[in-house]
């Protein structure tokens, strides 16, 4: 195994390189422990040991930079109950679907069957405002007959009655009323 030195030694102060330990500071955890690295500084050690070994998935080897989103990590990628979670997600997100669908083609379907009673409506009101104009033009012409007959008859009987009323007048008969008895 080649042994290797860290970068981060060489953003620490001249004043850290000083304080160190000669021996320095070794990382052999997992997956330094592969290739072991080499720290000047406790400080550097520590912020290495901070970014890639405190908040690291122990399955997937994954880095996170704090542990709620380690947290998160393992809970979406490795776990099996959250998988089945995800799949009902799935499952209610498909159901909204189908209700979505069904609202539209049941409004589909009552636009289609207003416009079918429209058309019947419309087809009847032709069929019978056609009818009731007929009706009325009969009642005017059955009007206009009887009121042709009446000025006939009232011309044919016109002077009877003014002889009828001038008799009256010029010689009149007086007559007991029937309520005076």
């Amino acid at each position: 195994m080649s042994k290797r030195q860290h970068d981060n030694d060489e953003d620490l102060g001249e004043e850290e390189r000083q304080n160190s330990p000669s021996a320095g500071l070794w990382c052999t955890l997992p997956p330094c422990s592969e290739e072991p690295l080499h720290f000047n500084s406790q400080s550097a050690f520590e912020l290495h040991y901070q970014t890639f070994h405190t908040n690291r998935c122990e399955e997937c080897q994954a880095n996170l930079p704090n542990e709620h989103l380690l947290n998160l990590h393992i809970t979406e990628t490795h776990d099996p109950i959250f998988d089945l979670q995800k799949g009902k997600g799935r499952e209610f997100l498909d159901r909204a679907q189908k209700l979505k669908d069904a609202k539209s083609d049941a409004q589909k379907e009552i636009e289609q069957y207003k416009a079918k009673k429209d058309a019947e409506l419309k087809k009847f009101e032709d069929e019978f405002v056609g009818s009731n104009q007929k009706l009325e033009e009969e009642a005017d012409n059955q009007v206009k007959d009887e009121l042709s007959k009446i000025k006939k008859t009232a011309e044919a009987k016109k002077s009877a009655v003014i002889k009828l009323l001038i008799d009256a007048v010029v010689a009149p008969k007086p007559e007991l009323h029937i309520n005076a008895k």
